[in-house]
């Protein structure tokens, strides 16, 4: 499993969470089929909102999909649509409606998962709202 290059802790809000950006980018982490690291949980996180930016259409020679989510615990989502290829440019595809809260384990991995076919092309910003998760 390769990484994604471009990582960024962007903001903290009022409330103690924190919102991470990761940017894939064809030209710099290649569009093949598997599995592309966003990173490992250093402790448990509770994701409470997540959103892609499209920057550069999403193009492929097939119909692929990209998923979202941790590759262990049965792959929980964190974007729960699936992404299709030929995403538009300025597309905003946002998990708020869906009441997300998807706890996070420590040394869970999160990726970005290719699947079906290649991607020829495309850019775009994946958000994460995040809190560390306490159990009291």
């Amino acid at each position: 499993m390769a990484d994604i290059k471009d990582v960024k802790d962007v903001a903290v809000s009022s409330q103690g969470t924190k919102i991470f950006e990761w940017t894939y980018d064809f030209a710099e982490d290649g569009g093949a089929t598997g599995k592309l690291n966003l990173g490992v949980c250093k402790e448990k996180l509770l994701v409470h909102r997540a959103w892609i930016k499209v920057g550069t259409a999403v193009t492929s020679t097939g119909d692929p999909t990209v998923s979202i989510g941790a590759t262990t615990a049965g792959d929980a989502a964190i974007v729960p649509t699936t992404l299709k290829a030929a995403m538009a440019i300025n597309l905003v595809v946002d998990s708020a409606a869906d009441q997300l809260n998807v706890l996070l384990l420590k040394d869970e991995v999160l990726a970005i998962e290719i699947l079906v076919a290649a991607l020829t092309a495309g850019r775009f910003t994946i958000c994460m709202e995040l809190s560390q998760f306490d159990e009291g």
